[in-house]
């Protein structure tokens, strides 16, 4: 018999984004259901007298369940309390709708971490990034504190994307990398129109021209290509190119048929020369 060995490329990046999106599709409410029926069946459950329980978090399976079941076979339903940093205790819950913000002394998980210093934080940023911060609103993802500030904070301060997306292409290139499968893969801004897929762009500092094969927009875990994109949004395309070289960062991408009229400022190439040597 012969054996074959099959190899699975696939980066790091797309490896995570396919997870996320396995755990998007699924149901938590089911998975906790599914998670509940498995433990009622296991000896351990049988004979316990007591059950500790955690609250879960909105991306966790819910235990809603197994509170109400432990509470139905006649088990004691412990919580932690927290007394203070170095000391907890369990409390006894005797009905879950006792069970509510601040009962039992019972305190919330903090927003403000005792290594956290939201003030320290945000001096730090003005001093060594220069941008105010101290008018930014302090916040908790996992608590979910203050999220809909920061929505009103982006809808307040800042602007929306400038550009008209029926003028003439003119992209500017902030990164790109090389794929082994679909070659150079390029990041960019567009500033002026509109890139499609299928449409022939120039590069403006070499004048090479290539054909969009794929254009999608950047997500934190991936991407996700579509059909367009248009002024004012950050994306990537893919168009065969075999060089990082071509694809320089801070060059404009413009449309070859219909180019836009001049290039973006761009960024400055740097130039560093050998110090002379006295002899």
């Amino acid at each position: 018999m012969i054996a074959r060995k099959v190899v699975c490329r696939v980066t790091k990046r797309e490896a995570r984004a396919w997870a996320k999106a396995r755990r998007a599709e699924l149901d938590m409410a089911a998975v906790g259901r599914g998670m509940a029926q498995a433990l009622f069946s296991l000896p351990q459950w049988q004979r316990a007298g007591a059950v500790l329980a955690f609250a879960a978090m909105p991306d966790e399976p819910d235990t809603a369940e197994i509170l109400r079941r432990a509470l139905a076979d006649g088990k004691r339903l412990l919580l932690p309390r927290v007394r203070s940093k170095a000391e907890m205790d369990w409390v006894e819950i005797p009905a879950l709708r006792l069970l509510r913000p601040g009962a039992f002394v019972i305190q919330e998980p903090p927003a403000d971490l005792p290594a956290a210093d939201p003030k320290r934080a945000k001096q730090e940023v003005e001093d060594i990034i220069g941008l105010p911060a101290m008018d930014a609103p302090e916040i908790s993802a996992k608590m979910g504190t203050n999220i809909e500030a920061v929505l009103e904070d982006i809808v307040k301060n800042v602007p929306p994307p400038k550009g008209d997306p029926n003028a003439p292409l003119k992209a500017l290139i902030f990164d790109s990398q090389y794929d082994s499968y679909r070659g150079v893969i390029v990041y960019f801004r567009i500033m002026e129109g509109t890139l499609r897929t299928g449409q022939q762009v120039k590069m403006m500092a070499s004048g090479a021209t290539y054909q969009v094969i794929e254009c999608g927009h950047l997500l934190p875990l991936g991407m996700e290509s579509c059909d367009s994109l248009r002024a004012g949004e950050v994306g990537y395309f893919t168009a065969s190119i075999k060089n990082v070289k071509d694809t320089r960062v801070g060059d404009t991408v413009t449309d070859a048929a219909s180019p836009t009229a001049e290039a973006l400022p761009g960024l400055s190439l740097i130039h560093i020369s050998e110090p002379t040597r006295p002899y």
